[in-house]
């Protein structure tokens, strides 16, 4: 059962990446990303009230804002990337930050790094590059680094969750990390022009539903499930999305898509087994930044 569930918050996070596409025909990144998270954070309250309101005191506010910035960048350049990319390559760049994650645990922890573990990233970054191919035209290959920034930003928020579980409790972080989101990403809407008119509604509820059930989801199966076989099966988000294309835009998958989304795939799931116990911010509160 815990299979399946996981299975289907992979399958809602390809759900969240399709409306998203979608939505980013007329609708900017910081609108996308205002509704994503404003509407998680009415989620939050509502779960506020109903737990019987939990301190949310914090003493290391400014690590929260440096999550919240993080994901707020992560979710921005996700959506900009969309604009140009198809759903696939942007589901499979945006999903490597596993790849980033030892670099930055060698920079900031001096967490030895293995030969096995390199030569796993290497393979990883060579199926990044048979997505990317440097040679498409140059719209592409700026939305496939911008799919990339994305990853990056969601690996460095997931290490700014292993300080502040050092002293705050899973609920502090959640609620911190929507409420200055929204008021980010609220913000960053202000600053570009609020364009009510003609927003894809529809599109948008899609994003925000989709997206909470995902984290919900996720965070109920890690409960059950080891960190480690939750990041495998939620590496399946890639292939629901090129059927979501396929069935949505009638878009098939290159034979190099698919292949470069296998290897990144085989690289991810292949790390993930080479790094069970060892010391890593992997928890409920860190996997997947969305």
């Amino acid at each position: 059962m815990y299979y399946f569930v996981t299975l289907l918050a992979a399958s809602c996070y390809a759900g969240m990446t399709i409306c998203m596409k979608i939505a980013s025909q007329s609708a900017d990144g910081a609108t996308m990303t205002f509704v994503r998270y404003g509407f998680s954070f009415l989620i939050v309250l509502l779960l506020y009230g109903i737990s019987g309101k939990p301190p949310i005191k914090t003493s290391v506010l400014p690590i929260h804002m440096l999550r919240s910035v993080l994901g707020v960048l992560m979710f921005g350049c996700y959506a900009w990337a969309l604009r140009d990319l198809p759903v696939s390559n942007a589901l499979s760049l945006n999903a490597a930050y596993p790849l980033f994650l030892p670099f930055l645990l060698f920079f900031f922890y001096r967490e030895p790094l293995k030969l096995h573990r390199f030569l796993l990233i290497g393979l990883g970054f060579i199926g990044m590059i048979v997505i990317v191919r440097p040679q498409m035209e140059d719209y592409n290959l700026v939305a496939s680094l911008v799919a990339i920034l994305s990853a990056i930003c969601s690996a460095c928020a997931n290490l700014t969750v292993q300080a502040l579980r050092k002293t705050e409790a899973s609920y502090t972080i959640v609620f911190y990390f929507f409420l200055l989101a929204s008021l980010g990403s609220f913000g960053w809407m202000l600053a570009t022009g609020i364009h009510v008119k003609n927003l894809p509604w529809l599109p948008l509820l899609g994003v925000a539903l989709f997206g909470v059930l995902s984290q919900q989801l996720l965070s109920y199966v890690l409960k059950y499930l080891h960190a480690t076989v939750v990041s495998m099966i939620m590496n399946s988000s890639i292939m629901v999305g090129m059927l979501g294309s396929w069935m949505v835009w009638g878009e098939q998958p290159r034979v190099l898509d698919v292949l470069g989304a296998l290897i990144l795939i085989a690289s991810m799931m292949s790390l993930s087994v080479a790094t069970k116990g060892v010391k890593a911010p992997c928890n409920k509160e860190s996997q997947r930044q969305i």
